[in-house]
């Protein structure tokens, strides 16, 4: 089910979970067990559930109709869940099963063969290339795509190189979407269905940082580096790709710092009239927006998922809570915030799909505001305008394969690179 995030994925599964009849085990991120809880009790209260934790495996599952649980223990308690044979069962956000290699995935595969009825349930099922999608597709029907590199070499145009399997391009995006919705995914957008759903206002505000000598010094690091490396930025080998992130990442920090005050003096500024949702992207800038924030309620890496949906209630239905602040990693799925209509990016994510994801945290059933916002505060002659004009780019690839739009990327990495080595 690709369907666009706010129109209902998980009252659906839970519609039919009803229909199939029989028991049903869900899997989702650690975040959103205690919304699916919601869920249930909202929209199905005579169902008894059970929510797992732990890798030690509870023999006292076998009680219940539906059991909860996340993705970084399922490896610990597959032999369990095997067993158990349910009718039914649901991969939450399944993009977090993309990387064929991971245990998560070869967990939720090796689960696929105990259950009748498999549902998927991600409004972006392809993030960044379309070979993501082929290790959720096989959870379905592994006979669609049966094999991997044939699947690279087709719709993504992979090539082989002295570093492995360069995946940059998305191809034969057409004949992709066509087999997909044809065979296993029904995908819908907002404006398909929701016609009264609000716009999204999305604008950027560009802001000057006080900090200019602290970037200066670590963007002519960069530069460096790049040219100590490889010049043009061009096939150079994954370690030092990764080096290359921390770097950029460390630009990205750099340049949040720097727009601290003027971030937190408007968020001081207009919650009082509007609740406000607030995304960032490194936890530093998450523990410093807290400390200036007025009225604010933060969800951090340390905040436990069944108090995450405890503060998601209170911001929902209480006025004094006036900021929800998070990261987009943290609060970027799962949650309904439709009590506000204004969502608010400090940093951007490497991954433009994930922008989305967390817009739609307002933009979803339940939003009655006339429109809703999406704000997007960008340090001026910084890395974080060389990431914003490329994300669009970017997010093109996962129209292509989805929505049958053609399309070609170049990875949003090696751009950046090139950018700094001009």
């Amino acid at each position: 089910m690709a369907l666009d995030m706010g129109l209902g994925k998980s009252i659906i599964s839970l519609s039919c979970i009803q229909e199939k009849g029989g028991r049903a085990l869900i899997v989702c991120p650690s975040s959103l067990k205690y919304n699916w809880q919601s869920e249930i009790e909202k929209f199905w209260p005579e169902a008894s559930f059970h929510i797992c934790s732990g890798q030690t495996p509870d023999s006292r599952i076998s009680k219940f109709q539906i059991v909860i649980i996340n993705y970084e223990i399922i490896k610990f308690w597959e032999q369990k869940l095997s067993s158990e044979r349910f009718e039914t069962l649901v991969f939450d956000e399944s993009h977090y099963v993309k990387d064929k290699s991971s245990l998560r995935s070869k967990s939720a595969y090796y689960l696929s063969f105990y259950s009748r009825n498999k549902i998927l349930l991600s409004g972006t099922p392809i993030e960044n290339k379309p070979i993501e999608i082929w290790s959720q597709c096989r959870i379905i029907d592994r006979q669609v795509f049966p094999n991997w590199l044939l699947f690279a070499k087709k719709y993504n145009g992979a090539i082989k190189t002295r570093w492995g399997w360069k995946m940059d391009k998305a191809t034969n995006s057409e004949e992709l979407n066509k087999i997909l919705t044809e065979k296993m995914m029904i995908r819908v957008k907002k404006e398909e269905v929701l016609k009264e759903l609000p716009p999204i206002v999305r604008k950027v505000v560009p802001v000057e940082i006080d900090n200019w000598k602290e970037y200066r010094e670590a963007e002519k690091d960069i530069i460096n580096w790049i040219k100590n490396n490889n010049s043009t930025g061009l096939d150079i080998e994954k370690t030092k790709k990764v080096e290359a992130q921390v770097k950029l990442d460390k630009l990205k920090l750099i340049a949040a710092r720097g727009k601290m005050s003027q971030i937190s003096e408007w968020i001081n500024q207009n919650s009082p009239n509007q609740k406000i949702i607030l995304f960032c992207f490194h936890q530093e800038i998450l523990s410093e927006l807290s400390k200036r924030i007025k009225n604010c309620l933060c969800v951090s890496q340390s905040v436990k998922a069944e108090q995450r949906q405890k503060f998601v209630e209170e911001f929902q239905n209480s006025e004094d809570a006036r900021v929800f602040l998070t990261t987009i990693k943290i609060g970027g799925t799962g949650f309904t915030l439709t009590s506000s209509s204004q969502t608010v990016f400090v940093q951007l994510d490497w991954t433009p799909s994930k922008h989305r994801q967390a817009e739609a945290r307002v933009h979803r059933i339940g939003q009655k505001s006339k429109f809703v916002s999406a704000t997007y505060f960008i340090a001026r002659g910084t890395v974080e305008e060389k990431i914003m004009k490329m994300v669009d780019k970017k997010a093109e690839c996962f129209s292509s394969a989805i929505d049958g739009e053609e399309a070609e990327k170049e990875d949003l990495l090696q751009e950046i690179l090139k950018e700094y080595s001009k």
